[in-house]
């Protein structure tokens, strides 16, 4: 009698030691590794969107001449670089402000610093215009210049991680 006792509460603690290791990786699945993938895979959507886009972002449309279909793909590629601005934003705060997280992966993404660089290039480029009128002209060819140099500097940082 007592060797099925023994034999069942080895099967006991045995069942309620592998439940409590789940757990505890669910645990840091959770809180720790997930955060830090869903942030790398915004990367690479923001690198993908700025390469895919490439054409828009770095050129000038002049209005009367671009096809309604056009502009709304420029208007769609803009909206999709703020997303990608609010979502890096959001989940690269989630991972600083998490000590051991922060700690772990601090020369896996980019500093505060590039960070600021990042979140403020992009919004740049989502806030100048793509599209033009003759009347504008003169006034767009330096934001023209600065775009190309903000998307040159975004892409070297992403290049990094």
């Amino acid at each position: 009698m007592g060797e099925i006792l023994n034999i069942f509460l080895t099967a006991s603690l045995t069942l309620i030691g592998g439940i409590i290791l789940l757990l505890l990786e669910k645990i840091v699945v959770l809180f720790y590794i997930s955060p830090f993938w869903k942030f790398k895979k915004k990367l690479i959507k923001t690198k993908v969107t700025l390469y895919l886009y490439n054409n828009i972002f770095t050129n000038f449309f002049e209005l009367e001449k671009t096809n309604e279909i056009f502009l709304q793909k420029i208007k769609d590629s803009q909206e999709l670089l703020r997303n990608h601005w609010a979502e890096l934003l959001v989940d690269y705060n989630q991972i600083i402000n998490n000590p051991l997280l922060n700690f772990f992966c601090k020369r896996k993404i980019p500093t505060k610093e590039e960070m600021e660089i990042i979140a403020k290039n992009l919004i740049f480029v989502y806030n100048s215009p793509l599209v033009w009128s003759k009347s504008w002209k003169t006034e767009i060819k330096n934001n023209s210049l600065e775009r190309n140099k903000k998307l040159e500097e975004i892409i070297i940082i992403l290049m990094r991680y």
